[in-house]
């Protein structure tokens, strides 16, 4: 047997055993990343460092436990030694702390927790971590192209993970609204164009306590996926249902409306802010007067904010894309 001392108590342990596993058989924990019984050893994380009697540090992993060891395991210089190794490891991290299919999504929607609480049969759960990050999930369910699916790992297994349907269904489970509206705070915005980039804006514009309305040059709301979408694919009661849910948290609508430079002015004096989200950048977009460039409108990639305060622009007017979930997560 071996007799050293760690933070200054005597401790007896098996000849070849670690000063990790020294350390623990005595309930002094050690930070690590790379132990695994089951696997070859291999130093690796060096977050385990510990310091001897002479003051010299060393990973206690690979150091095996001797005569009369004197072991510190926590001083300020052994914080900022595992410090040092943490941010070394973090520089060139590549490693799944987000599932690759929540990354793929341009919404950057929570899908691992939607799909475990659907697997629980708690939908409404479900929906609201859903409608965190996409405000029309019954009918993105049926139109996406599913980034989220390609990026997906079990397609490496056997096939993907139906994530576009199971976001499809639970939308279709309600069309309540799964959590409470808050009252209105006085501040309002105007958001032109009634398109999915407009009526997300709109819908968390009003979770936020903050009263939006919408303006469109048609006399329904919902943009291309009223005219460029076949209803057997995007059933119009799917859509009304959907939209319709937005609509009744208190989001105005007005349509038949085109918004000129005139009424545009008008409406940077009567709101707290403007949100443009026409879809394609045209003439009519271009006569108010923003910075663009040939794609779209330009706009910080932080805030949406264009080249005046107050104005905000989302979707295709900043770049043309078929992908409504891009527009949407915006």
């Amino acid at each position: 047997m071996i007799r050293l001392k760690i933070n200054n108590r005597e401790i007896e342990v098996p000849e070849g055993t670690s000063v990790m596993h020294a350390a623990r058989d005595a309930g002094i924990e050690i930070p690590a990343l790379c132990m695994d019984n089951d696997l070859e050893h291999f130093t690796s994380c060096m977050l385990c460092l510990v310091k001897d009697g002479a003051g010299k540090i060393f990973p206690s992993c690979s150091i095996k436990a001797a005569q009369g060891m004197i072991i510190t395991t926590e001083d300020e210089e052994i914080r900022e030694a595992r410090q040092m190794a943490l941010e070394l490891l973090l520089s060139e991290h590549v490693g799944d702390c987000e599932a690759p299919c929540q990354i793929g999504c341009p919404a950057h929607m929570n899908i691992p927790l939607m799909n475990r609480l659907i697997a629980k049969g708690k939908w409404e759960e479900s929906l609201k971590v859903v409608k965190r990050d996409i405000a029309l999930p019954s009918v993105l369910g049926r139109i996406c192209p599913a980034p989220c699916e390609g990026a997906c790992h079990r397609k490496n297994v056997d096939q993907p993970v139906s994530i576009c349907l199971l976001k499809r269904f639970v939308g279709d489970e309600s069309n309540v609204h799964p959590s409470p509206v808050p009252p209105l705070s006085g501040h309002k915005v105007a958001i032109i164009g009634a398109g999915p980039a407009g009526l997300a804006a709109a819908y968390y514009l009003r979770l936020k306590g903050i009263e939006p309305t919408l303006y469109d040059r048609d006399n329904k709301p919902g943009g291309a996926l009223r005219t460029a979408i076949s209803r057997e694919i995007l059933p119009e009661e799917a859509l009304d249902r959907e939209i319709n849910t937005i609509l009744s948290t208190g989001v105005n609508f007005h349509g038949n409306v085109l918004v000129d430079d005139v009424s545009f002015s008008k409406f940077k004096h009567k709101y707290d802010a403007v949100v443009i989200a026409t879809g394609n950048l045209d003439d009519y977009t271009k006569s108010f007067g923003l910075h663009g460039n040939p794609k779209g409108l330009e706009v910080d990639r932080n805030s949406y904010e264009s080249s005046e305060r107050g104005v905000f622009a989302i979707g295709n007017v900043l770049r043309s894309s078929r992908l409504a979930i891009r527009s949407l997560g915006q």
